[in-house]
């Protein structure tokens, strides 16, 4: 989740080398992960700084979208807290819509436990299509993004 979110920054800066990608519940930003109080005061600050950057705590659509030939997969709860459908939608519009996939009654990092068979089924299927994909067009895979 979190990790991810970071991950998504790293992928923009160019600087790390990856073959495919897959996010398990990635909030937006961290303004509602991290929720009221002074932590959340912090950081919803921190997000909206020159700062941010640096920091990592900028919006995740400030890295979008991810470089077209890299294979990705994003999976969310249809009741994630951390994440509106508008966003969600807004990442099916950066990535492409056949990127993200929405799983009904669950909510932050539940799609595994909520969905077993088809959280599987679509992890394997994108590893395998990744897989194939990175071995017989790329090899190895050195992105660098233009912004």
């Amino acid at each position: 989740s979190f990790g991810a979110f970071h991950a998504i920054h790293a992928i923009a800066t160019g600087r790390t080398r990856f073959a495919s990608v897959l996010f398990d519940s990635v909030p937006a930003s961290v303004a509602r992960f991290f929720g009221r109080g002074a932590t959340g005061t912090v950081m919803r600050w921190l997000g909206a700084s020159r700062w941010a950057g640096a920091t990592g705590t900028r919006a995740i659509f400030r890295s979008l979208p991810l470089p077209d030939d890299l294979p990705r997969l994003f999976l969310f709860g249809a009741d994630d807290p951390f994440i509106t459908a508008a966003e969600v939608d807004g990442i099916r519009r950066a990535c492409g819509a056949a990127s993200v996939r929405v799983y009904p009654g669950c909510g932050h990092l539940d799609v595994r436990k909520a969905h077993p068979g088809a959280y599987r089924a679509a992890v394997l299927a994108f590893f395998d299509g990744a897989s194939l994909h990175s071995t017989l067009d790329k090899g190895h895979h050195s992105w660098k993004r233009t912004q």
